[in-house]
């Protein structure tokens, strides 16, 4: 009972808090849409922290959990180790040369940042997870906000249909609301979704500050990302400064990263990029689980990504059939796959007079350009149907996003 109360007494603070720092945002999102957004996000955040830790063993998650208590203990008994721990210091043992040090050092800072972010929680909770919960979920909440307020500056009439999807879309919000890194880079992410909506109008110092910090807590947490973020979003910022046609812009782009992603097999190993692909697959393949798609072994070169790409679109966009599903996440993850199946229909057949706009837009495309290197990505490399649905659950929402934007809702009555 007294953690109940703690929960809510914090989520209405940090409630409140956020309606105080938005109340002159041009981005208008009212003092109700905000305590039901908070609200939905605690709620399936405890969530996720209860079925991990009743049906899966606790996972990452609560083993985060622990981590951070170890941590907590470390701040209280020793804060100078605590806080000088994240030097790049240690990652100098074993490295050779200046490119290895940076990937140790930005290795020790994946492992490390989140348990000692927990730990500081850890000062008012007292070592509770699901109080915990509510202080992730207010940090990552604003992930949610920064995507909002920029597809809401492009598309003001689509207010709505942005907030019920970036805010409610039940399995993008449960995967990010979870004590995990996921939520991070969601965060990350938006803010350089954000920063970079703000530099292509009016170039400012801040913006550009906030960019660097964003592509450097997408680097920490997932450094593969960077190359999957940073096409895009340069496209994106280069179509709104040209009066070429955007899709060429984009589609030369993609041309160019895929020439200079195969041209690197030429360079020494840790300059391979295909070869860190493989990598990457051969580091999943030694994993066990329970369920396991099958999945061809890539070899670092073109015609070896060209013949596993017909099963890593079917195990990223397809699967698991609702047949093979096992356990409700599995459930969860068919059924979401059937959903986008419908809606990319729906767009079809019941375009929205918004639906061409909303295509052409080239935060859009930035957008759906990620999604679908993100999918291929994770299609290439992961076999395990549960982590898929996770991975790729920061690309499924601009999809449905998309989606739900250029579908025609309302039927005219005679």
């Amino acid at each position: 009972m007294t953690t109940i109360l703690i929960i809510l007494a914090l989520y209405l603070l940090f409630a409140f808090l956020i309606r105080l720092r938005l109340r002159h945002h041009q981005a208008t999102i009212t003092r109700n849409e905000i305590f039901a957004a908070l609200a939905i996000k605690i709620l399936l955040g405890c969530a996720y922290g209860y079925v991990f830790l009743k049906y899966y063993g606790g996972d990452d998650t609560w083993m985060f959990h622990n981590q951070s208590l170890q941590q907590y203990q470390l701040l209280m008994t020793d804060p100078l180790t605590f806080f000088s721990d994240l030097s790049i210091s240690d990652a100098s043992e074993g490295a050779v040369g200046t490119w290895q040090l940076i990937e140790f050092y930005i290795m020790d800072l994946e492992i490390k940042l989140l348990p000692k972010l927990l730990a500081l929680f850890n000062l008012v909770s007292r070592g509770n997870y699901y109080v915990n919960v509510v202080f992730f979920n207010a940090l990552v909440f604003w992930g949610h906000f920064w995507l909002f307020a920029t597809f809401t500056d492009h598309f003001p009439s689509l207010r709505k249909t942005a907030f019920l999807t970036i805010f409610f879309y039940l399995p993008a919000v449960f995967w990010l609301s979870g004590i995990r890194s996921d939520g991070l880079l969601f965060f990350f992410l938006a803010l350089a979704i954000r920063s970079v909506d703000k530099i292509s109008r009016v170039r400012t110092y801040r913006s550009i500050g906030f960019l660097i910090i964003a592509l450097a807590g997408i680097t920490i947490f997932r450094n593969v990302w960077l190359l999957l973020v940073a096409i895009p979003l340069v496209a994106w910022f280069i179509s709104e400064r040209s009066s070429k046609k955007r899709l060429l812009i984009f589609g030369s782009s993609y041309l160019l990263a895929t020439i200079l992603f195969f041209g690197s097999s030429l360079l020494p190993q840790s300059a391979n990029l295909p070869a860190v692909v493989v990598a990457r697959q051969a580091s999943y393949f030694n994993l066990k689980g329970n369920t396991r798609f099958e999945l061809d072994t890539l070899t670092p070169n073109l015609p070896g990504f060209a013949r596993v790409a017909p099963q890593s679109l079917l195990n990223t966009y397809v699967r698991p059939y609702i047949w093979e599903a096992k356990g409700p996440l599995q459930l969860m993850a068919s059924a979401e796959s059937l959903l986008i199946l419908i809606l990319f229909g729906l767009m079809l057949i019941r375009a929205s007079k918004e639906r061409n706009s909303v295509l052409r837009n080239p935060m859009v495309i930035a957008l759906l350009g990620f999604a679908v290197t993100l999918y291929l990505f994770i299609g290439f490399t992961v076999p395990f149907p549960g982590a898929i649905v996770r991975y790729k659950v920061i690309g499924t929402l601009f999809i449905v996003l998309t989606l739900l934007s250029s579908i025609k809702w309302r039927t005219n009555k005679l």
